[in-house]
């Protein structure tokens, strides 16, 4: 018969407890806050533009292949962005 293992020790002192926010990105539960960063809201207004400009497109016709693609880089951008603020932020 196996034996059971006994369970990981947490230690109290050690965790911490975060909450997500929309005025602020992150708060700790030590009172620390972490702000949003200022270049999601510029991309997302960004984005937000091209794509009423896209909306306005006839579909079908060049322009609007290239309004597409003009929307698609800035979603990717959007995302990359995104990663990595979470990224350097997991990483502090």
């Amino acid at each position: 018969k196996e034996t059971p293992v006994p369970p990981d020790v947490i230690d109290a002192d050690k965790s911490t407890g975060c909450d997500l926010g929309l005025t602020h990105f992150l708060i700790y539960s030590d009172g620390r806050k972490q702000a949003n960063p200022r270049y999601l809201i510029r991309a997302s207004q960004n984005l937000r533009r091209r794509q009423k400009a896209l909306s306005r497109k006839r579909k079908g016709s060049k322009n609007r292949g290239k309004a597409r693609l003009i929307v698609a880089r800035c979603h990717e951008k959007v995302t990359n962005a995104r990663a990595d603020f979470q990224h350097k932020l997991s990483r502090q």
